[in-house]
């Protein structure tokens, strides 16, 4: 857990490092003001190259300034001294100093990073060396006239770039691979790129990927192509989510097909199997948390209501739900979802099987995100979306004590959980191609007075509650900013985007593993006869 959240509070960081900007939100689908230095980098790809990484300038700016927020936020509180020791213990054996610089090392960031590999393992390296000396005295280098020498390669510089090979002979075939082409399967252009194919032989997948980054957030658009037919029949053909969609605080649609006919014929209750609530599916699932909600908003359309009817109806009988306290009133099956306390409620409404709050909570209005509206605007077969602030977390007892049980590890979840505001993903396929999207905003795409306030947030704070009435001074204060939204959009879009999952699960996890039980049962009286 702690590794994972050193990883995460690094990620923060990396978006974080173009405050220097105006705006906020998630970046949109355009080209970057000037793209000449990567087109020149991605022309350097060598012979037989199968992938390729390139970094613009503004990219390798970031990485460093990642380093640097990722130091300053973990020095922040003393519940975050364990992850502050193991990133300076990292940074130390990396560079031999807690606390490095590009300038430190000889570098900068006033030029692009490059990194191509060939199929044979060779690689090279297209480094942002702006003091030779520094940099080969840092990384035990030997200079020469014209080649450096460095840990078996060797390094020269070419038009302006200092590039390294394992093996003199590479310099020779430098531009002599179309990487390029691959790139422009991505669909756009970032401050970071990746290219690559044949990664498991001749004709194998192709990856293109592109990573935007504006104040406080990253998107990532890519596309892998040549995908095996094994895997993309498992996918779903791509539909849109709900037209209310862009306005909520956490949304979703999968295409349910592709599973729905794995479904094996085991019984659930009452005469009703798994394969036979499956093929009363009619169409995708779709849902959308109303913002200021814990509703799930979740609908199924159905071709036949009455085995969904049936297993709402007598949903006690169901152990999962039956430990959850369910009671049947008025044709719908309430509980209560256990360790975050939320209230769901699952019935049959026209022909839809509906799950969420069957009374419809009163919801705040919500000004789409620009990840929210691209989302929601085109079509997946599967996607999800979610915002909102964990501030206000102590208004779910239950997931406050989910967290303070989390031991020696909570108050750094608590530290960390406040800085991610949104997540979004979409994921289409066409032919034999996956085209996705991945975005994810934090605290930092806020004005800096907020950053100060939202990072002045202690874990104690929010595990007793008083982060929830500091969030709303604060949004207060600042009624225009990003944060301002997240906070009428809740906690409920960032929370209940995962129940889904562990909703079905309960139904149909546990049916199948009773019947595997029950077929081992009987399997043993066959085999002693």
């Amino acid at each position: 857990m702690q590794i994972l959240l050193v990883v995460g509070l690094a990620g923060l960081a990396v978006v974080s490092g173009c405050k220097s900007e105006s705006g906020g939100g998630v970046a949109s689908p355009v080209q970057p003001m000037a793209t000449a230095e990567q087109d020149a980098l991605w022309k350097l790809a060598p012979e037989g190259a199968i992938a390729g990484f390139v970094a613009s300038p503004r990219g390798v700016e970031l990485v460093e300034r990642a380093v640097l927020a990722a130091r300053a936020l973990l020095a922040t509180a003393p519940e975050l001294a364990p992850l502050a020791q193991k990133l300076e213990a990292a940074l130390r054996d990396a560079t031999g100093t807690p606390s490095p610089t590009l300038a430190d090392l000889g570098l900068t960031h006033d030029k692009s990073l490059a990194w191509f590999m060939a199929r044979d393992g060779r690689f090279v390296l297209v480094l942002p060396v702006a003091d030779r000396d520094r940099f080969l005295a840092k990384v035990h280098g030997k200079r020469g006239a014209d080649v450096d020498e460095l840990d078996g390669g060797v390094c020269k510089t070419i038009d302006g770039r200092y590039v390294c090979v394992q093996h003199r002979a590479l310099l020779a075939g430098l531009g002599a691979a179309a990487l390029d082409t691959t790139r422009t399967a991505a669909g756009a252009r970032g401050e970071l790129e990746f290219a690559g194919h044949d990664f498991t032989g001749p004709h194998g997948p192709s990856v293109a990927v592109a990573a935007q980054l504006v104040p406080g957030a990253i998107t990532v658009r890519g596309t892998v192509g040549g995908v095996p037919s094994s895997v993309t029949t498992m996918i779903g053909a791509p539909v849109r989510p709900r037209p209310e969609s862009a306005g909520s605080s956490g949304f979703g649609v999968i295409d349910l097909t592709p599973y729905l006919a794995l479904v094996p014929a085991v019984p659930v209750m009452r005469g009703i199997t798994l394969d036979r609530l499956a093929r009363s599916v009619a169409g995708p699932l779709t849902l959308a948390v109303a913002p200021g909600t814990t509703d799930l908003g979740i609908r199924i359309p159905l071709n036949d209501p009455a085995p969904a009817k049936t297993l709402v109806e007598h949903c006690t009988e169901l152990p999962a739900l039956a430990l959850a306290g369910a009671t049947v009133k008025d044709g719908a099956c309430q509980f209560t979802v256990p360790q975050i306390g939320i209230q769901v409620a699952a019935w049959i409404e026209g022909k839809e099987l509906r799950i969420g709050q069957r009374t419809g909570a009163a919801s705040a209005a919500l000004v789409p995100s620009p990840l929210a509206a691209e989302l929601s605007r085109s079509e997946w077969s599967v996607a999800f979306s979610s915002r909102g602030t964990y501030l206000a977390i102590a208004d779910l007892p239950g997931a406050t004590d989910m967290l303070k049980s989390a031991t020696d590890d909570a108050a750094m979840i608590a530290r960390a959980l406040p800085l991610l505001n949104e997540l979004g993903f979409g994921l289409r396929k066409q032919g034999d191609a996956l085209h996705f999207v991945l975005g994810v905003r934090t605290a930092w795409a806020n004005p800096d007075d907020v950053v100060r306030k939202l990072l002045a947030v202690s874990s104690a704070d929010l595990l007793s509650g008083r982060a929830s009435r500091t969030s709303q001074a604060i949004a207060a204060a600042a009624p225009g900013s990003p944060f301002a939204q997240d906070l009428r959009a809740g906690t409920g879009g960032l929370i209940c985007l995962a129940m889904p999952v562990g909703i079905l699960a309960g139904v149909a996890v546990p049916a199948f593993m009773d019947y595997m039980k029950r077929s081992k049962q009987t399997e043993a009286p066959a085999k002693a006869d």
